[in-house]
């Protein structure tokens, strides 16, 4: 037989296989969402492999759906992209005085710089370089700098005592993280909380029930008072819980921050620290104590995507616009999206579908198709800082978000996945390792006003368990 027709008769077998298994994946797919009870109209879905430019299976592809914290990962990319891996944010302690006899004697300057994983732990290895400088007390006068993002502009409805609810701040700490510790006991119920701040007055209002220890019998409402530093705590608590936490985050970020740098200066080897503090325009002249460097960016993006941070994928943002020229009337936010189009624009990313608001995923004018998705991941995976980006992302079943999502899956190491949920949303999109060696891209987005998450995820897992099978 001619050579030529063995060859074409061998491209029309590996095509009719490939067809094939397409429309057996299709079908897998649209049963899977059956058994579900998940209507194909909800739901989005593209499948690419990363070397080519078409997706080998679509479904809804081009919609516009709210992506939730899906849409993270062209915050964290375009901000390894133009920040670069190592960039890291300064915090800038410096004073006017003179450091005599263990006494600083003069004001001290601190100047926020955004760090948005500045903990608990920093700000005790920070009091220690003072202790290093001989600089055990103050004598004089503590200045903040909280200008950094101070046109950001945020509504006031955005802030909450959610933990996920926490917005960007210069001088943003701990996450401004509080836990309060509920105790039951033959007098009735007690409150502390840690860190153990001087000016927190807890209002306890909790009654006692003899209910049994379960979720839905934990009825607690926490408030932050009128008056100033005042946390209201009500509702119901089972006498059996015995003890329970409560995390919020509270106080303004820089009274969080003056009250755990207080308290831990105090703490370690009875420093005298100031009561108060005011806000003023950092001086650059001032002579500098300590420049505290963040954890280098390709670690913050990392905490960003695997545990969906809300607070660091807006501080992204916000860092990429504090580093634009100012224009006028134009907000440290507004600048960092103009610089986020004006990426995706460039490598041809931008599309009519995709619209980002706040970088985190959380407002509900978000949107992106599942094409959109999979466009930035193929670009990605081509990109130098590849290996920043994919390890940020979690491994499905083993950490971050989807540490429970697909255990049961026996996935191994083969799906890298960015989650996102919120009211109505579910979705993922990250690169699958197939076992025939190929590596794909996909996106899949569900959004329902009447969204049974559990079936989504569900059927989610089953999906990303066939590909990695079939392809």
């Amino acid at each position: 037989m001619n050579p030529l027709i063995i060859l074409f008769l061998f491209f029309i077998g590996i095509n009719s296989y490939a067809s094939s298994n397409l429309d057996e994946t299709t079908n897998k797919i649209s049963a899977i969402l059956e058994e579900s009870e998940i209507n194909l109209k909800d739901f989005s879905f593209s499948f690419q492999n990363v070397e080519h430019q078409t997706p080998l299976i679509s479904v809804n592809s081009k919609q516009k759906r709210h992506p939730a914290s899906l849409i993270k990962i062209i915050t964290t990319l375009v901000a390894l992209e133009l920040l670069g891996p190592n960039f890291k944010w300064e915090t800038i302690f410096s004073t006017d005085g003179q450091v005599v006899n263990n006494s600083l004697n003069g004001n001290l300057f601190v100047k926020g710089g955004g760090d948005p994983f500045l903990t608990i732990e920093d700000i005790w290895k920070i009091v220690y370089e003072f202790r290093k400088l001989d600089i055990q007390h103050i004598k004089g006068n503590i200045f903040l700098d909280n200008t950094i993002f101070s046109d950001m502009n945020v509504s006031a409805n955005n802030f909450g005592t959610r933990l996920y609810e926490v917005n960007p701040n210069a001088l943003m700490t701990n996450f401004k993280w509080m836990d309060f510790l509920i105790q039951i006991n033959s007098s009735g119920v007690e409150i502390s909380h840690f860190p153990p701040f001087k000016n927190i007055h807890i209002k306890n209002f909790l009654k006692v029930t003899n209910k049994s220890c379960i979720s839905k019998n934990i009825k607690l409402k926490f408030e932050e008072s009128a008056v100033k530093n005042n946390v209201l705590i009500s509702g119901e608590i089972p006498k059996s819980c015995k003890k329970y936490k409560l995390s919020r985050s509270i106080l303004t970020p820089e009274d969080y921050f003056f009250s755990l740098l207080q308290f831990i200066w105090e703490t370690n080897n009875n420093g005298q620290f100031p009561t108060k503090y005011s806000l003023k325009k950092y001086d650059p002249n001032l002579k500098v104590l300590i420049k505290w460097q963040s954890r280098p960016l390709a670690s913050i993006v990392r905490s960003t995507n695997k545990w969906s941070n809300n607070l660091m994928s807006k501080t992204l943002l916000y860092s990429l616009g504090s580093h634009q020229v100012k224009k006028t009337d134009s907000t440290v936010v507004e600048r960092g999206l103009q610089l986020v189009n004006s990426f995706l624009a460039k490598n041809e990313l931008a599309s009519e579908t995709l619209r980002l608001v706040d970088g985190s995923g959380l407002e509900r004018e978000v949107r992106a198709s599942t094409d959109d998705i999979t466009s930035v991941l193929n670009f990605a995976w081509k990109r130098d800082i590849r290996p920043e980006f994919v390890s940020s992302l979690s491994i499905a079943g083993k950490d971050g978000t989807t540490r429970n999502l697909f255990k049961n899956l026996s996935l191994g190491n083969a799906a890298r996945i960015k989650t996102g949920t919120l009211k109505g949303v579910i979705s993922a999109g990250g690169y699958v390792f197939s076992k025939s060696g190929n590596i794909y891209s996909f996106a899949a987005i569900f959004n329902s006003t009447n969204l049974n998450k559990d079936h989504a995820r569900n059927s989610l897992g089953e999906i990303i368990k066939t590909l990695i099978e079939k392809y």
